[in-house]
């Protein structure tokens, strides 16, 4: 094993290995997604395991580099996020978002912006307030998208360029954003939508997070665009 270094991340997901140990899934400042081993992290007297089992926290771990893994041997809790652990609804929502984020993320590749953005939204999902987490939540999904170089092209047709979108509109999953009705395909992988809705779709995207968390939205119209974000992602997926 090489000397060892310092990670700064979030967890985002993790899983049993072997007889005690434990896999864990960071988005870290300095590599990007790293599976990082701690061993003995299912025993009760692990010194490791406080590390790695409070939700939702930004950790800076103490780690060596292994054939397969990074091992953790130390680290602190740097920040923690309490209050995303109070709400049942909001902390499993937050957990199917970052196993949508381990998913998709490749290992090893640090995007300063990714993880900016991860911070901030959890900075700003700190709240007890639901009706913010039901922003926040498809807010940064679309921009987690946008930044890995999915982003969906939602401010012009994407076969003509046409930026008159006001009436029937269609979101076409396989090409990618927005198509007029000239150009609606009649497959299976197209969705009607509002002006509305593309209007939220767009706010979602290229606003930030502090200037959302304060709008009002139909909740209607929200969850439409909240339902073509995540239709969106598993075609990314796929």
């Amino acid at each position: 094993m090489s000397s060892d270094e310092y990670i700064t991340g979030v967890v985002l997901q993790t899983r049993d290995y072997k007889e005690s140990d434990r896999i864990v899934y960071v988005y870290s400042q300095e590599y990007g997604k790293v599976e990082v081993l701690v061993r003995g992290a299912r025993k009760i007297i692990s010194k490791l395991a406080p590390l790695v089992a409070e939700p939702f926290a930004l950790v800076r771990l103490k780690v060596v580099k292994g054939k397969a893994y990074y091992h953790c041997i130390g680290g602190e809790v740097q920040e923690r996020f309490y209050n995303i652990g109070k709400r049942y609804s909001t902390m499993t929502s937050i957990a199917e978002l970052f196993n949508k984020i381990n998913a998709i993320v490749k290992k090893y590749k640090s995007d300063a912006k990714i993880f900016s953005l991860l911070i901030t939204f959890l900075q700003k999902a700190n709240t007890p307030s639901q009706e913010k987490i039901t922003i926040l939540i498809p807010a940064f999904l679309i921009k987690f998208l946008a930044f890995l170089g999915y982003r969906p092209e939602i401010r012009m047709c994407v076969v003509c360029r046409s930026k008159e979108l006001e009436t029937d509109l269609f979101f076409d999953f396989k090409k990618g954003g927005i198509v007029c009705k000239k150009h609606g395909s009649d497959n299976e992988e197209k969705k009607e939508i509002s002006s509305s809705v593309l209007y939220i779709l767009q706010q979602l995207l290229y606003k930030k997070l502090d200037f959302l968390v304060q709008q009002k939205f139909s909740k209607k119209d929200l969850r439409l665009a909240v339902d073509i974000i995540n239709q969106f992602y598993q075609w990314q997926l796929e």
